[in-house]
């Protein structure tokens, strides 16, 4: 028999998420009680508190890290109730952020005041979204039949999220 028993003393939480819109590979501040200020990437002078640390970070599947990739410096100083980190997804579309801590704590609960719904009735945290450079022409017939270019990063040809563009309310093929 295995008994399993929550206990709110013990349990990490995640209060704040900042912003909750973003760009794929874009820095994300969260706030919260983490239970310990050690990264499990940043052993270097890290007093581990009775042996927890926060041992991962994601933004839907994507790692959310707190250590630069390019540089191997931490973006800001992590404590038990704040840290900042970088989605590292690609991908446009809703996710919900996630922290796990070792030994008793595990993962951290997220407020539910932190919950969106989308249009499709999806739960989430985090929205990435693209972004758009520059369209051409500027303007164009009221006929139709006039070739836009749209150029910009992070479109995607998910399925999940397909590419939609609407030209004056009317759909653009």
């Amino acid at each position: 028999h295995a008994i399993f028993a929550s206990m709110p003393s013990q349990t990490p939480t995640i209060t704040g998420i900042t912003p909750q819109t973003g760009t794929p590979n874009s820095l994300v501040t969260l706030t919260g009680n983490f239970e310990t200020a050690c990264y499990s990437r940043d052993v270097v002078g890290c007093a581990q508190d009775d042996n927890a640390l926060i041992s991962r970070i994601y933004i839907g599947g994507h790692l959310c890290n707190v250590i630069n990739q390019n540089t191997g410096v931490i973006y800001a100083a992590v404590n038990d109730t704040g840290l900042e980190c970088n989605f590292e997804g690609t991908e446009v579309g809703l996710f919900n952020v996630s922290m796990l801590v070792t030994n008793e704590f595990g993962r951290a609960l997220v407020d539910p005041s932190l919950y969106r719904v989308s249009a499709d009735e999806t739960f989430y945290t985090f929205q990435s979204y693209a972004v758009i450079s520059s369209v051409s022409p500027g303007t164009g017939s009221t006929a139709g039949g006039t070739t836009v270019t749209i150029n910009g990063n992070y479109f995607s040809d998910s399925t999940q999220y397909p590419i939609e563009v609407n030209v004056g309310g009317q759909p653009c093929t």
